[in-house]
């Protein structure tokens, strides 16, 4: 049978429209597809061909009337979205930039995994394991970037021969060899199409063995001129070939050479700093293995602050003069660099030393704050903190700048040093194990930047966490409530057309609140066991809660390790109280199912409440009803009485699990009226 003439138009359209890339995408889908590492096609059917033992997959491509890119994967070999890190191995994309549709329509495990039970969130997706990187970047004086870099790697599967790697596209790659020396075949189209980077090996590799490659590239665009020794580093995670990207951990062996005005500070510990010409060379190495390697780049100057009682050694690198978009607001050419930057250092120190406190020293002896450029981004590598040039305002400042006070963007300055120090903890120590888990990074070095907050300030600590519950009741064009973008679980599949902020809403705000809850929960549960065996309560000393017991114990399991949401939560168990045993069972996955896995935020009341004398004290029975909320939700409820002159006692835990749910506690005399919840621990509806 001959082929259609017009099929090969049909072809050449296709691939036409599956090789365009935009250095900034449109949204959601065309970021994760269409980004930096998108998929080249070609490379990859020319990686099952080299692999007989490839096992098959299909990528579908649909254009229909209502939707004119709809794309559906079934990969068992390296996931249905790569992008993602992705455990799933079928997924379904509705790619429309201009839809408020556009999004992950479905991810999920192949049907006959889910009908046997062997589906696993735990497996792992790479075809080889990265042992260590040896870089060396020039750049040039025109930002112009030269970059050599050996990969000592591993296969974990037998006969694979290509490889994929994150690299900036307009990182040109210019020869790839063995460990011989041998030059290697390799795939790189151009910039603007499908321009991710590909090696190619001469066989199949044998699994376990160690392999080394050498790469050298060269190109721009890792770096934007921001105004007079100030830059943007965009190319974050790909500036040098990155083979699995967050997905792993190696040793890093860094140098660098630069125009000697400007300083490097990066990941790592410094080892050596000499002068060639005109040129700074600086060399790092990590001491322990970490999962990507980075670095800020600028005119800076460095001020140092000590703290004896922890013995960290803390650097603040500023820049004295603003980027050139900054320039034309006057009030910020007031800025005083030096000063603020000692105050970014005080807040370092400061959380530095409540995490110790709380956690366990950081493994880094030293850890370098930096400013950059950007207004409001920030963020934490190991050791290296990024800190947005909005960090370095005064209260004065944002005042003028903005023509008032606001409260949340002061919010987030106060904020973004602290969350970002706690990351030296939750997510450079501690990782994520995959896309579904990286939430527990983002809520608990934001609710760690709040109990700094908390221990300062008391009421702005309420007010942070009302911030985050209005802004899940916010609802968008269609009146659906942010909350209901989906659980924190869903990870980047929380962004789309139609809840555009859901990530951020999500894996900040509410999990913000499920740590907080979580707290709690365990905390009023510790006091209700106590009240219920008239034993003594645990000291009242900070470190001594449950809930940091239990993030202590993470710290020392998993250092080093990446952990997944139901092992937190195995460790939370491990101090749950009797009171919180729903159905006598000494488990969390009621939380679990219901508030982490879920997208619950019910009101609660209570009706038919009766106070009756029972021998010395009283019996105090009713009900509480939990609205708008799912059929399995199960809540546990602080349920306090108030004596007449305001004095309160904890009576016990209630569950809520249904609409209405009766409640019989004992309470002593004295006791006039109850209240549930009355220090609002629960992600509840505002009423």
């Amino acid at each position: 049978m001959d082929t259609p003439p017009e099929a090969a138009t049909v072809l050449e359209h296709w691939r036409e429209k599956m090789r365009k890339r935009r250095e900034v995408a449109l949204g959601f889908t065309e970021d994760l597809l269409h980004g930096e590492s998108m998929d080249n096609v070609d490379a990859d059917l020319l990686a099952a061909l080299y692999n007989p033992a490839h096992p098959p997959f299909l990528n579908l491509y649909i254009r229909g009337k209502k939707h004119k890119d709809l794309r559906y994967f079934i990969r068992t070999r390296v996931g249905a979205l790569p992008q993602l890190d992705s455990p799933e191995e079928v997924a379904l994309i509705n790619y429309d930039a201009d839809a408020m549709d556009d999004g992950i329509w479905y991810l999920e495990h192949m049907g006959s995994e889910l009908k046997s039970g062997t589906a696993s969130s735990e497996e792992d997706r790479r075809l080889f394991a990265t042992r260590s990187y040896k870089i060396e970047t020039a750049i040039s004086k025109n930002d112009h970037v030269f970059g050599t870099t050996v990969v000592t790697l591993q296969p974990l599967i037998e006969g694979e021969r290509v490889l994929k790697f994150e690299l900036l596209p307009n990182l040109r790659v210019t020869r790839v060899s063995d460990g011989e020396g041998q030059d290697l075949y390799f795939v790189q189209e151009s910039r603007k199409e499908d321009g991710s980077f590909y090696v190619i090996l001469p066989k199949g590799g044998e699994k376990g063995k160690e392999y080394s490659l050498t790469i050298q590239y060269e190109g721009d665009k890792v770096l934007q001129h921001a105004g007079d020794g100030s830059f943007y580093v965009r190319a974050r995670s790909s500036w040098y070939p990155n083979l699995n990207g967050f997905g792993e951990h190696a040793l890093y062996d860094l140098t660098y050479k630069v125009p000697r005005r400007y300083k490097v500070i990066s990941v790592g510990k410094l080892k050596s700093e000499s002068i060639e010409q005109d040129y700074a060379v600086s060399h790092w190495i990590t001491p322990m293995p970490v999962a990507v390697a980075g670095f800020n780049y600028g005119a800076y100057t460095k001020l140092e602050l000590e703290d004896h009682s922890t013995g960290y050694k803390i650097s603040g690198y500023y820049l004295s003069q603003l980027p050139d978009n900054l320039r034309n607001y006057d009030v910020l050419r007031t800025m005083a660099p030096e000063s603020m930057t000692k105050y970014a250092l005080e807040q370092t120190r400061a959380q530095l030393q409540l995490c110790t406190y709380y956690f366990g020293k950081s493994p880094y002896d030293e850890i370098f704050i930096t400013e950059q450029p950007d207004f409001t981004f920030g963020q934490s590598w190991p050791n290296l903190v990024y800190l947005p040039i909005s960090a370095y305002t005064d209260s004065t400042q944002r005042w003028m700048l903005f023509g008032n006070i606001n409260a949340g963007f002061s919010g987030f300055v106060r904020e973004v040093t602290p969350h970002e120090v706690a990351h030296q903890w939750w997510g450079d120590l501690v990782f994520w194990r995959g896309y579904r888990d990286q939430w527990i990074f983002e809520g608990l070095a934001s609710y760690c930047s709040l109990m700094m907050l908390e221990r300062q300030d008391p009421v702005g600590f309420r007010m942070v966490l009302e911030k985050y519950r209005l802004e899940l009741q916010k609802k968008n064009k269609s009146g659906a409530m942010l909350k209901d973008a989906g659980p924190v679980t869903a990870g980047f599949r929380l962004s789309s057309s139609e809840f555009p902020e859901g990530y951020e809403a999500i894996s900040y705000g509410r999990g913000t609140w499920l740590f907080h809850m979580l707290r709690y929960l365990l905390k009023n549960g510790e006091l209700a066991d106590a009240r219920s065996t008239e034993r003594p309560t645990a000291s009242a000393k900070a470190a001594e809660e449950p809930f940091l017991r239990a993030l202590r114990r993470v710290r020392e399991r998993y250092s080093g390790r990446s952990i997944n949401t139901r092992e937190l939560l195995a460790v939370f168990e491990e101090e749950l109280p009797s009171s919180l045993r729903y159905e006598g069972k000494k488990s969390l996955e009621w939380f679990y199912e219901g508030w982490i896995n879920g997208t619950a935020m019910p009101q609660l009341d209570s009706k038919n409440v009766k106070l009756l004398p029972k021998g010395r004290g009283l019996l105090i029975t009713g009900t509480v009803v939990q609205k708008d909320a799912p059929k399995n939700l199960v809540t546990a409820i602080p349920l306090y009485g108030f004596t007449g002159k305001g004095d309160r006692l904890l009576l016990g835990m209630v569950f809520a699990d249904g609409a209405e749910n009766p409640f019989r506690v004992t309470a002593p005399a004295g006791i006039k009226r109850v209240v549930l919840d009355p220090d609002q621990t629960l992600l509840t509806q505002v009423r």
